[in-house]
This record gives C-alpha cells, sequence and structure tokens, in this order.
C-alpha cells in the first residue's frame, strides 16, 4: 500500500505547528480607570488548554487542515484495491473551497501534485510533489517556511509490492516561543503484501539537523541525524513488529549526548488476529462515517483486536537503550513475556501478574556518575572555581549517590559499574535479589480485632 498518506498528513501537520501559540498577553492596565467590582477568577491549567485547544479547533489554520486530510483519505481508504487507489491519484484535485483556503494562507492553491506513468517493465510510478509553503501570522508573530517535498512510490507490475523515497531540504519556524529550523529530511520504505493479504516491510525517516532555540532561555539545542525505523515482518502464523530511534549527538552550549539509542520489538502477534482487525478497519472505511464518529469506532476496535492478541501471549524484547556522555555509555536492555491468557485472567490483576515474566538489566560506568557531577558541581560553582576543590567536591557527591544507591539497594557496584537488575516471575518482583511490593506496600488480609465493650 502506498503510504501517500504519511507523507500528506506530516505536510498538513507541519502547517499546524505554525499555529500561533494561544496563550494571549495580558491587557495594559491603566492607572486612571476604576478597579473591577470582582476580580475575574483565575483560570487553572486545564482551562487554559482547553479553551487554546478550541481557540486551535476554530481556526482557518486548523479547518484547512482537516479539509485537506478529508480530501485525502480517498487516495489511501483502506477498502480500495491498490489499483484503485492509484486511479483516485491520477484524478485527485483540491476541491473549489479547498483551493481558496489555501490560495489564502499560502498562496498556492494547488500545492500538491501526483504524476503517474507506467514504465517499460509494467511497474508503475508515482511522483509527487509539495510545492514550498510559506505561512505568516503577522498579529501573532508566527512563521513557517518549508521548502517542500519532493519523492517517488514504485509499485511493482504485481500489484503486490511498492517503494517509496522523498525527501525535503529545509523547515524553518518561528513563532513568540521558540525558533526551531530543520534540515535534511529524507523518507524511505519497502512493503510486500504477504499472508492473509497484510502488507509487510520497513522504513525510515531521517533528518540531518535539528536547531531549537527557547525565546525565554538563553541556549540553543541541536538535535543531529536523527533517525526512525520500522520492520514489520511474519514469522509463522505471527508478525514480530520492530522499531529503533536514535540521536548521534544532542548539544546544548558547551555539552553534549552522543548516541543515544532505542530499539525495541513485539513479537507473537498473531496473524489472524492482524487479519481481523484489518477487515473489520475496512468494513469502517467503507462506512464513511465523520471523522469524531470514526475515531470512536477505531479506537473501540483497536481494543477490542489488541486484547484478543494479548491473549494469545506476547514478547517485548528492548534491545537498546543506550546513550554517551563524555565517552561513557549507559545502558538498559530487557524482556516482557506475557503467557496466554483467559478470559479469568483478564478479571483480575494478580492473575495476570503470575503470567508475566520480566528482567531488566541496567549499567551505568562511574565515569559517565563522575562526569555528571562534575558538570553539575562545575555549574554551581561558576566560572573561576578551582579545580582540585571541584574535583573533590564532585567525588564526594559521587560517594555519597552511591552510598544511597546500595543502601535502598536501587543498585549494586561491581567493578567501576554501577549495575541493576529487575526481575519478576509468578506475581513476586524482585529488584536485586530482594523482594519489591507490587501494591506499594501489603496489607494485612485478616480483619483488626476490635475491643469488646465491657460488661456493666
Amino acid at each position: 500500500m502506498i503510504k501517500i498518506s504519511r507523507l500528506t498528513s506530516l505536510a498538513a501537520a507541519c502547517l499546524l505547528l505554525a499555529q500561533p501559540a494561544y496563550a494571549s498577553d495580558q491587557p495594559a492596565v491603566d492607572p486612571a480607570a476604576p478597579p473591577a467590582a470582582e476580580p475575574a477568577a483565575k483560570k487553572s491549567e486545564a482551562d487554559i488548554a482547553a479553551e487554546a485547544m478550541r481557540e486551535m479547533q476554530e481556526s482557518e489554520l486548523f479547518q484547512t487542515y482537516m479539509g485537506i486530510m478529508g480530501e485525502l483519505s480517498p487516495l489511501v481508504s483502506s477498502e480500495l484495491d491498490l489499483e484503485t487507489k492509484l486511479e483516485r491519484i491520477e484524478k485527485f484535485d483540491f476541491s473549489e473551497p479547498t483551493q481558496q483556503r489555501l490560495k489564502k494562507l499560502f498562496g498556492n492553491a494547488r500545492p500538491l501534485h501526483f504524476s503517474k506513468q507506467k514504465l517499460a517493465d509494467g511497474d508503475i510510478a508515482v511522483d509527487f510533489k509539495l510545492d514550498p509553503l510559506k505561512y505568516h501570522d503577522e498579529p501573532a508573530a508566527s512563521l513557517m517556511n518549508w521548502s517542500g517535498m519532493a519523492g517517488r512510490a514504485l509499485v511493482k507490475s504485481d500489484m503486490r509490492r511498492v517503494t517509496m523515497t522523498a525527501s525535503s531540504d529545509t523547515l524553518d519556524m518561528d513563532n513568540k516561543e521558540l525558533t526551531l529550523k530543520a534540515n535534511g529530511l529524507t523518507m524511505a520504505s519497502s512493503q510486500m503484501q504477504g499472508p492473509l493479504d497484510l502488507w509487510f516491510g520497513n522504513g525510515e525517516a531521517r533528518v540531518e539537523l535539528v536547531t531549537v532555540t527557547p525565546k525565554r532561555l538563553p541556549m540553543t539545542v541541536q538535535l543531529q541525524s536523527m533517525r526512525y525505523g520500522f520492520d514489520i515482518q511474519a514469522k509463522g502464523k505471527t508478525a514480530v513488529i520492530g522499531y529503533a530511534g536514535s540521536i548521534k549527538a544532542i548539544k546544548w552550549g558547551e555539552d553534549s549526548v552522543e548516541d543515544a539509542n532505542l530499539a525495541v520489538r513485539i513479537s507473537g502477534l498473531q496473524l489472524e488476529a492482524l487479519a481481523a482487525m484489518n477487515k473489520e478497519a475496512k468494513a469502517q472505511a467503507a462506512q464513511k462515517q465523520a471523522p469524531e464518529a470514526q475515531l470512536s469506532a477505531t479506537l473501540a476496535m483497536v481494543m477490542k483486536h489488541g486484547v484478543a492478541m494479548v491473549k494469545q501471549g506476547v514478547v517485548l524484547d528492548v534491545d537498546d537503550i543506550s546513550a554517551r556522555y563524555h565517552g561513557h555509555k549507559a545502558q538498559i536492555k530487557g524482556q516482557v513475556k506475557l503467557a496466554k491468557l483467559t478470559d479469568r485472567d483478564l478479571q483480575n490483576f494478580d492473575r495476570i501478574m503470575k503470567k508475566v515474566q520480566l528482567r531488566f538489566d541496567a549499567s551505568v560506568p562511574l565515569g559517565m556518575v563522575r562526569e555528571l557531577a562534575r558538570t553539575m558541581m562545575g555549574k554551581q560553582g561558576g566560572e573561576g572555581v578551582d579545580k582540585q576543590q571541584l574535583d573533590e567536591a564532585s567525588e564526594q557527591m559521587v560517594r555519597s549517590g552511591i552510598d544511597t544507591l546500595k543502601k535502598n539497594n536501587w543498585a549494586r557496584l561491581e567493578g567501576d559499574v554501577l549495575r541493576s537488575t529487575l526481575v519478576m516471575n509468578q506475581g513476586k518482583l524482585l529488584l536485586n535479589g530482594k523482594p519489591l511490593s507490587l501494591s506499594g506496600g501489603k496489607k494485612s488480609s485478616k480483619p483488626k480485632k476490635t475491643a469488646k465493650p465491657a460488661k456493666g
């Protein structure tokens, strides 16, 4: 299935990012004006957030976004076969109302273009292009410049294999809160239709550099060589889904963290259950419900089939959570196994916990702990702090921290590495070999004896 929806969703979502913050400035106070009889009640954070959400949903930019997504959805509707989708892509054009909104906001009524051609070997190439977009809300001091995006989807002649590539040069945003610049955006995927007509494959997205400068903080944060990838494969009657993300370096001021990684896998997902969910998703899409009803139905469907898949047993492997600081690497690895569940198990938390097997191992070298302590103490001491005093204070902080970790059994010291192991089996949770309570402390199940009143 062509993942045009992901690209167009990204394009439309980025338009929303240019929307100004809705926390309005307080009006100036006229000293000659009489005081108000009753001061307005201070709004809670929840009220402010709700008001901001309402204003965003009522904004012209959001309405344009909803119109775009509504008109693009038929191109990727899950109840259609790939050949029909290709026909719709070739004939696509935005409606007149959406074109008018796009013209007003971006000066371009038709920023998205598709072209389809049949190649000599029978394959079909779909080229797509998003024109450069510029959005400027002068009263709100909000600005977005996007260089646009271009890419190609290649559909093999058997209609069961699709590859896609796309790229964008720059995305710049600026508002009252921050400035953001992203350079070198690329995406690629390869998919193939497999057992039970399910789609399998892999893909990744990369961003070479993201620079964020908060307006209220004297600092700039850089994220270098960001990558996100997924991999979905069939294994017998089950599927294995893997996700991985990495950032080569996170820099702020003169400091940085390098090689931040996350890699996880979920295995044991029954293909028949996935196919059943896919079939129901197609049926829902064919009903053409309103967006709110569609979302509600989708959530209910995912919950229903998700429980069905979990009941058959699944395994979560945490292959790598790690990062380096000044050359020292901290890492977490682990696995969670959930055995098959019965309906009776699902009614009782303790029964579910007895079906869980878990082990996580964490390691932090003392070298990293010392570097972190030096950084913290150096900031407290300011410029010109004596190096010997800094070393002594940092080492004291390290020793105190290690003593606290060991005393509370949070970690153990093996050579020059702090380690911690969390294990769960048969409902019993152990941290470094000592039991932990899942409920935060056991309470006696026996009722307390009450004193009998004295006989008169």
